[in-house]
């Protein structure tokens, strides 16, 4: 029956009668003014959804300004009449500064019509639909047919009801993450921080998945509160609202909770030791999982500033807890991103040592983390050159988390390394799956086309990336290197000055893409400026020599371009292992010395 037909709505032990405007326990009715049942009916109306304060009130006092304290009133009668506790929100749940959300199993029930008049034809017709819903109806109850199981959901961020330290939010939201990636069986899909449109369910829906998990955290102190939801995508019915409470340094054993009572809803297959491993947890100072949990914040920001505060977050989360194995992972990916272009703030071989042993130290730790292997596959890939060994790391990684997003983009770059452009479409497709909406990832992806030769798709990916953030600076920067191999050189100079501009001129990978650029324009004076702000910077930070290389080669002068070339193998240069496909690398590929020096370092195979 179609909601529309609906007269009445079921949950709990009540019942809705929206014709006569009536709340009903039992058969008996529940006292309640009008405005509080009009107020009732609006949450039951959007059920599953955040009304917000503004609308309800024009709703429920169409014609009349109120103030606020009216609606926060009827609220107040509705959770009187419920049983309802704001703080054990079963029926009304207050979402902080916005409105409010029904987040109870609604269940809409029509009037009974008679029953029409039947011929003996048509009611032998009857008799054996009755017969065949029957036969359903056994085997329902022969073979236990439930809810469906949930294969797959979407995570969104919990929301921070404490109105304060986000980094401790996030945390959660990607602790809770971590614990259901132990389920091989259930994809996830990961949503970032930020206002969504639409309700939990239809997010769902968006992402083809069967499920929305969402909820709320309320750090007190060194008590947290964490409440979480589970939405049918189908149905938009509630199958978990539970709220769980503990000590701070207890949150793992209450993630731990968490995530067991999610499997339990789900119905999915857990394998022995994925169940073994959610029962799991160790305690964890409040001190070090705050210093944790502000490295994870400020790694996901991505610009070369964030990176040294999350090394030091790091630094001090290990200090007070050196058992957290996740907090070495985070240490070498900070080591080996500072190494790589195009942040270029530690020297490759110091950068790549140091990610490596973190890496190394994390996975003596936890053998099953699939974030050390990814480290680690990081590390050889970027750091060793070595693209077997990486491919062996990050495939360990998926097969331990099949969700892990960064596990396959960094797939992706390694399958490029190895001219596999076919599979890497299919990995980074695999990430952009899991996190829709991460910029570092959606970057990867133009990137990935780029470096297959696809540079339309390329531009349009880029152009798509800075419409959602035009601050996100190393967009700037790539979209100048696809124009620049359109031979759109205008374009590709503004958008690399624009890099520049926004760096203060500390993405060195940017003013050396656009002296390329210039030298590529026949502008040498433009090129020879850009050749000496990066002289400049050298006495107090590391330049990269294979971005002097290239402009020297485009600048047509061998001696200075081989000169620079043999230091940046010496220094071991990250993006070298890109040396076979980098557009940018064309005009150093068709020089035999350099093509030498790639065979001699194991880069031409």
């Amino acid at each position: 029956m179609g909601e529309e037909a609906a007269r009445n709505y079921e949950f709990g032990p009540f019942r809705l009668d929206t014709g006569q405007k009536l709340l009903l326990r039992a058969g008996e009715v529940v006292p309640l003014t009008p405005k509080a049942i009009d107020t009732l009916l609006a949450l039951v109306n959007r059920r599953g959804e955040v009304v917000e304060k503004e609308d309800l009130m024009r709703q429920v006092w169409p014609d009349t300004i109120v103030e606020e304290g009216g609606l926060a009133k009827n609220i107040s009668l509705l959770r009187k009449a419920l049983g309802d506790d704001a703080d054990e929100s079963q029926y009304i749940e207050t979402i902080p500064k916005r409105g409010y959300r029904f987040v109870a199993v609604v269940r809409p029930v029509g009037e009974p019509k008679k029953p029409p008049f039947l011929s003996p034809k048509k009611a032998g017709l009857a008799t054996l639909a009755l017969a065949v819903v029957a036969l359903v109806v056994y085997l329902i109850v022969q073979r236990g047919f439930g809810p469906q199981p949930i294969r797959s959901i979407v995570i969104l961020p919990l929301q921070n009801l404490a109105g304060s330290d986000d980094a401790f939010t996030s945390g959660m939201t990607e602790e809770l993450r971590t614990f259901l990636g132990t389920i091989t069986a259930l994809r996830r899909v990961h949503y970032p921080a930020g206002k969504y449109e639409g309700s939990e369910a239809d997010i769902a829906r968006q992402q083809k998945v069967d499920a929305a998990l969402f909820g709320s955290v309320n750090r007190e102190g060194n008590r947290v509160r964490v409440t979480v939801h589970l939405v049918q995508a189908a149905t938009g019915e509630y199958r978990l609202n539970r709220h769980f409470e503990g000590e701070l340094g207890g949150y793992m054993e209450l993630q731990s909770k968490v995530a067991q009572a999610i499997v339990q809803e789900i119905q999915i297959h857990v394998k022995p030791q994925e169940r073994a491993r959610l029962a799991s947890f160790r305690s964890m100072q409040p001190e070090a999982m705050d210093a944790y949990f502000q490295g994870m914040w400020f790694l996901n920001r991505r610009t070369g500033q964030d990176l040294l505060r999350a090394k030091e977050y790091f630094q001090q989360a290990i200090a007070k807890d050196p058992g957290h194995a996740r907090s070495h992972t985070g240490l070498a990916d900070v080591y080996a991103l500072l190494g790589s272009m195009p942040y270029d703030l530690l020297e490759p071989k110091e950068a790549g040592k140091r990610a490596r042993e973190m890496a190394e130290l994390a996975l003596r730790k936890d053998a099953s983390l699939a974030e050390a292997h990814t480290s680690l596959g990081y590390v050889k890939l970027s750091f060793d050159w070595d693209i077997e060994g990486a491919e062996v790391e990050l495939r360990r990684a998926i097969e331990l988390d099949p969700s892990y997003a960064t596990a396959h983009h960094w797939y992706a770059h390694t399958l490029i390394a190895a001219k596999r452009f076919r599979e890497a479409e299919a990995q980074i497709r695999l990430a952009q799956e899991s996190s829709p909406l991460s910029l570092i990832i959606g970057l990867g992806a133009g990137w990935c086309a780029y470096q297959a030769g696809d540079t339309d798709r390329a531009i349009e990916q880029y152009r798509v990336i800075i419409a959602r953030d035009p601050l996100f600076i190393s967009t700037h920067f790539v979209l100048g290197l696809a124009l620049a191999q359109k031979n759109q050189l205008p374009e590709a100079r503004a958008s690399l000055g624009k890099a520049v501009e926004m760096s203060g001129g500390q993405l060195l990978t940017a003013v050396a893409a656009l002296g390329w650029v210039q030298a590529k324009a026949g502008d040498r004076a433009g090129a020879q400026r850009c050749l000496r702000d990066l002289a400049a910077v050298e006495a107090h930070r590391y330049v990269p020599a294979l971005y002097r290389a290239v402009i020297y080669q485009t600048l047509g002068d061998p001696h200075q371009a081989r000169s620079w070339a043999e230091k940046a193998f010496e220094e071991r240069s990250e993006y070298l292992v890109y040396a076979r496909v980098e557009p940018l690398l064309s005009g150093l590929r068709e020089e035999p010395w350099f093509r030498d020096l790639m065979s001699r370092h194991g880069l031409s195979r």
